[in-house]
């Protein structure tokens, strides 16, 4: 079969891609010739080329509809669904997928709602926090580094029956830190009889984990915290009383570090993850969600599971 055939992929990606790399996917496909031509061992010379993404919406399937209407027209025969779907990878090319949860500062300049000057100015600051994260996370042999946040809120009941999904819910929160250095995951889920997104709530939920953990490992001098930038969660007076407590109690510093807006991934969300994984099927009670939270991950440890109640909270406002 000759190799040229494939090249009507091109014609197909250019309906699909983003202008802007419509012509950066045909040289692409050119300057890989002989990659297609050889075995797939060929391409594991080294670094892999940047991903070229078709519009959302799009699927391997219509690409390949698209590359065989191409050939038509140009009255060669096309190749199959296996030797397509075999070159789409060893191009390095992929069906683009967007977030639910894009930077509003990004998209804003896509769409040109935001000038050169402060989208330059935001990609600097997203780029030094995640390297400044990076090299936290060298660090974590010697000091305690940590990534936290909430996870979207949980359901319950949580099922597929539409009766259900209009009868009365008991909304479930589920606060989650993750130790980059031990892959230690920890979950403090309660519900909203039992605690509110409050700075008071989540100020007790950081004193108490961190309490407990300095308690339990009392050799560490210091504590880094990276988290978003959401006020009542980690950002403000009550939760900086808190953790100031923590300090003065336990002669430690603590030292708290935020991701840019709009890019926030965390280790974390992996566990946010897992849980979603695991509570596809239905949830009738709180308990439920708490089991599955225990059993989303065994290797190298399972989550350590804690229910808040009313009462064990602590006021620690400072007021």
């Amino acid at each position: 079969m000759q190799i040229d055939k494939l090249f009507g992929i091109a014609d197909a990606m250019k309906i699909v891609l983003n202008d802007d790399e419509s012509e950066a996917s045909l040289k692409d496909l050119e300057s890989d010739h002989d990659i297609l031509a050889s075995s797939d061992t060929a391409n594991q010379d080294g670094g892999r080329k940047r991903h070229q993404q078709a519009r959302p919406g799009c699927s391997q399937r219509q690409l390949l509809s698209n590359y065989t209407q191409s050939c038509e027209e140009k009255g060669i025969r096309a190749v199959g669904w296996k030797y397509f779907n075999g070159a789409f990878h060893r191009l390095n090319l992929s069906v683009f997928i967007p977030k639910k949860d894009q930077c509003d500062v990004c998209v804003g300049f896509k769409h040109g709602n935001i000038s050169q000057t402060v989208f330059e100015l935001h990609t600097a600051k997203k780029s030094a926090a995640q390297e400044m994260k990076a090299d936290d996370k060298m660090k974590a042999e010697d000091i305690s580094v940590w990534t936290m946040e909430l996870e979207s809120v949980l359901m319950c009941p949580k099922t597929k029956s539409s009766a259900m999904y209009y009868s009365t819910n008991l909304v479930v929160y589920n606060m989650t830190y993750f130790n980059l250095k031990t892959k230690e995951g920890y979950c403090y889920v309660f519900d909203e009889t039992n605690g509110d997104l409050s700075g008071q709530m989540f100020g007790y939920l950081h004193y108490n984990h961190f309490s407990r953990y300095l308690d339990a490992n009392p050799d560490i001098a210091k504590i880094v915290i990276w988290s978003d930038g959401c006020g009542y969660q980690n950002k403000c007076a009550t939760i900086a009383n808190s953790l100031l407590q923590l300090v003065v109690e336990k002669k430690v510093t603590i030292e708290q570090k935020f991701l840019t807006p709009g890019h926030t991934q965390m280790e974390c969300d992996s566990m946010h993850s897992l849980i979603k994984q695991r509570t596809k099927c239905d949830i009738f009670t709180h308990r439920e969600y708490v089991l599955a939270m225990e059993m989303a991950r065994e290797i190298p440890s399972a989550y350590k599971v804690t229910e808040v109640q009313f009462s064990d909270a602590k006021n620690l406002s400072g007021y």
